[in-house]
């Protein structure tokens, strides 16, 4: 292949070389035409922007009217967003797979030990220090378009505490219960934290972890 490669490479110098330099010197000017013409000009394609590939977003809708999202359209994902020092957070991800929808209000959100038992901390809605403290508000999620919400809880500083295995979220006017693996260290401390330390904040449902962090 690299014998045949020269060989071609060879011939197309040849050809060069024994073209006369009017020749030369009228190819040189059609370069340097095609060149100067702008996109668009006739017999030259004009090129478009591609087409956006942006995922859905969720936005809040307080003045759009669009049904509650019905339970069998909507798939739960955990995620472990990092949260500031001191902070354990876990969030669900909540994605519309049907026609577009709200959601609103605070989930109801129960973690559990390593046996199945609820641990025996507090749980707040809204508010502490990494959970939005504004009032729930409608959620509009357009087909495909993910909502979020985040549970957090303060370390325990003394000494480990009874790890949370299992988080149990249901979405407000839902009869089913989704349970995930606990992602974010959140843990029981006990006597091992100081007095607020097995308070647990869980945001409303936001369209991103910006409004439910409200950072």
């Amino acid at each position: 292949m690299a014998t045949a490669f020269l060989a071609v490479t060879a011939v197309a110098g040849a050809i060069t070389s024994c073209a006369s330099p009017s020749d030369r010197t009228t190819s040189a000017a059609a370069k340097s035409s095609a060149v100067a013409k702008p996109p668009g000009t006739p017999g030259m394609p004009a090129h478009s922007p591609p087409p956006s590939s942006a995922a859905p977003q969720a936005s809040f809708a307080s003045a759009i009217d669009l049904p509650n999202c019905a339970a069998d359209d909507l798939r739960f994902r955990p995620d472990g967003p990092s949260a500031e020092t001191g902070e354990h957070v876990f969030s669900v991800r909540i994605t519309n797979t049907g026609v577009p929808c709200v959601l609103i209000g605070y989930p109801f959100v129960q973690l559990l030990d390593g046996h199945g038992a609820p641990l025996p901390v507090r749980y707040h809605q809204g508010g502490g220090g990494y959970t939005t403290a504004q009032p729930p508000r409608k959620v509009a999620l357009p087909t495909g378009a993910e909502a979020v919400v985040i549970v957090a809880k303060y370390r325990c500083d003394v000494g480990p505490g009874t790890p949370a295995v299992t988080a149990l979220v249901r979405l407000p006017r839902a009869t089913q219960t989704a349970s995930f693996p606990a992602i974010g260290n959140l843990e029981y401390c006990g006597a091992n934290g100081d007095g607020g330390a097995d308070d647990v904040y869980v945001s409303p449902i936001e369209p991103d972890l910006a409004a439910a962090t409200g950072h």
